[in-house]
């Protein structure tokens, strides 16, 4: 599912017909029955598409348990991917902001269960008025 997401962002950039597919990296249709890639392969894939596109940022972020290096993929816009440092930079939110935004999300998710709460016996109240 992420390589058909990646695949479709990278599509909509003006140099689509540079961005090679799946199967012209593995050799075969992902989810192809039988057939998997290889790890070498997917980040052999993932290179191609950084240097077909500009919408792709790929990253060496460290090594993997079994010695591989590890790659992290960042897409998004030109302008994003411009201003990544300042994005970066940006202060992740503090423990009290996002307990405040759980807070409020339960307070409005209860809120809305009452409203329907109420609504239904309004309704059931007329049904059986009807009755």
């Amino acid at each position: 599912m992420s390589t058909a997401f990646l695949l479709l962002t990278l599509l909509a950039s003006p140099a689509a017909n540079d961005v090679p597919t799946p199967a012209s990296a593995f050799g075969f249709e992902p989810c192809a029955e039988r057939e998997l890639a290889t790890y070498e392969g997917i980040a052999d894939y993932f290179r191609k598409l950084d240097a077909a596109s500009d919408r792709m940022n790929l990253y060496e972020i460290g090594k993997t348990a079994e010695g591989r290096t590890m790659l992290l993929s960042v897409i998004s816009s030109e302008e994003n991917l411009r201003n990544l440092d300042r994005h970066k930079a940006s202060d992740p939110p503090t423990d009290a902001q996002i307990r405040w935004h759980i807070w409020n999300m339960r307070k409005d998710i209860s809120m809305l269960a009452v409203t329907n709460f109420a609504v239904l016996l309004v309704l059931v109240f007329t049904l059986v008025l009807k009755w």
